[in-house]
């Protein structure tokens, strides 16, 4: 983890200094192009893999094989992974193989196209010191973007590693009588676990109703989409109000 988040804030400095290169040259318009369609990403090749797996190219036990460790919120130890539950899977993969074969490549490719042409751009407007660093940044911002989604993925393997190994020790336990189901292991500790405390079963039922408790309070963010107006008072006694409406760059009501 140390790793991946080393990895994001390196990634975040290359993204600023993009920018930054794109704004001087009077090109702010291109900051965003220069900085996508990388290829050899791991979703990317989930979603190549899925849609195989859509239209029969590809068997479940090889899908399982590279992709089984994700799934619905897959970032929770709790929840079940694909290689657990395909049930979900199958309707996306019914969803990805109603696509053309044609449209997957022709949007990648379309997109790095536009990519390497924005990065032409770019380095039209700067002498030859500036293109070698530009060159440096759109190099590093490949590799990065391409090391995060490693990490990305790593993180999900470990997670379904412990995912695995919890289930197994729930189990265990359900089988010696310790805990009612299988699935209480996750409202334990590591300690817990280890030895079960003689009053386990009130421990499960008491931190499952807290977490009820604290599910039923919502999100408490209520989500902004394109259109709402947004409202701001008091920005730093420049401007008494602002008003924007989501979505849109330049539409402001002061």
């Amino acid at each position: 983890m140390t790793l991946h988040i080393r990895t994001r804030t390196f990634l975040q400095g290359v993204q600023g200094a993009l920018v930054g290169m794109a704004e001087k040259a009077g090109r702010a318009d291109l900051s965003l192009t220069v900085f996508s369609a990388y290829g050899d990403v791991s979703e990317s090749a989930l979603a190549d893999d899925m849609w195989a797996l859509g239209r029969e190219q590809l068997t479940m036990a090889e899908f399982l094989e590279r992709h089984g460790y994700y799934g619905p919120d897959e970032g929770m130890v709790w929840t079940s992974s694909w290689r657990e539950d395909q049930t979900p899977l199958l309707g996306l993969a019914r969803s990805m193989a109603a696509r053309p074969a044609h449209e997957l490549g022709s949007r990648a490719d379309s997109a790095r196209e536009a990519r390497l042409d924005a990065e032409a751009q770019l380095m039209a407007t700067m002498g030859p010191l500036r293109r070698k660093l530009a060159r440096f940044l759109f190099a590093q911002a490949g590799q990065q973007v391409r090391n995060l989604e490693l990490g990305k993925a790593s993180y999900h393997i470990a997670l379904d590693g412990c995912r695995a190994a919890a289930r197994r020790v729930g189990a265990d336990l359900a089988a010696r009588g310790c805990v009612d189901d299988p699935e209480d292991v996750f409202f334990l500790t590591l300690e817990e676990l280890a030895a079960p405390p003689a009053h386990v079963r009130e421990l499960v039922e008491f931190r499952r109703a807290r977490r009820l408790e604290y599910h039923s309070t919502g999100n408490g963010t209520r989500a902004i989409r394109t259109g709402d107006r947004i409202r701001v008072d008091g920005t730093a006694g420049i401007v008494t109000i602002v008003e924007r409406f989501a979505g849109t760059a330049d539409r402001t009501d002061l």
